[in-house]
């Protein structure tokens, strides 16, 4: 799911453009949205592309909330490296050093290393899931762009 719609309503001064909109947008799916003037393609696209808000309902953008698990995710193994007292001297910015570094790891019992190794992998996973995203979302924008 790249995109996902909610109980979506908007309108302008008292007139209604959409509502209780529900809508869901996944990978490799193509989209193309036709109506009459007025009803509501452009200013739905801007509310897809965060230009604009809805007046009721929810959006759920899967590149924000992988952003958020990816940050999450990172803070847990920064803290459980810090619990055993490992510290990187440099700037822990997930660059080749630091990964060098990581891939270094030893921690004082097995049973440390698989969470070490877990925590490490979720991290993986984030920035992979991330890289697809972006990908598809970068496919995507041009299809959504109002003419």
């Amino acid at each position: 799911m790249l995109v996902q719609l909610a109980g979506l309503s908007k309108g302008y001064g008292g007139q209604t453009v959409f509502q209780r909109l529900d809508w869901r947008l996944t990978a490799g799916e193509r989209i193309g949205l036709v109506g009459p003037n007025g009803a509501g393609k452009t200013t739905l696209c801007r509310i897809l592309t965060g230009l604009e808000e809805p007046d009721e309902g929810s959006i759920s953008r899967a590149r924000e909330a992988t952003v958020v698990t990816l940050k999450a995710a990172k803070f847990r193994l920064k803290s459980f490296l810090l619990r055993l007292d490992l510290h990187y001297t440099g700037r822990a910015n997930w660059n080749d050093a630091h990964l060098r570094y990581l891939a270094k790891v030893v921690c004082p019992t097995p049973a440390q290393q698989i969470v070490f190794q877990e925590s490490l992998r979720a991290v993986d996973e984030q920035v992979q899931r991330l890289k697809r995203l972006e990908a598809e979302l970068a496919d995507l924008v041009p299809a959504i762009t109002p003419l």
